[in-house]
């Protein structure tokens, strides 16, 4: 599951009674040290020897 700022706000509301918007969630994760990304996708049945192969081309 990927934790959106709507999706935190939507929990500490419930969790504390505490309402913050999006950029409020997003203002206090930075000043927590968190930092957004965006989700990787890796391949659980990838090939090392055809990834190092296609890299060298």
């Amino acid at each position: 599951m990927n934790w959106t700022c709507p999706l935190v706000a939507e929990w500490i509301q419930r969790q504390f009674g505490i309402k913050y918007t999006d950029r409020g969630v997003l203002d206090l994760l930075r000043d927590l040290g968190f930092s957004c990304t965006r989700p990787t996708y890796t391949l659980a049945k990838a090939n090392l020897e055809k990834q190092e192969e296609f890299k060298k081309i």
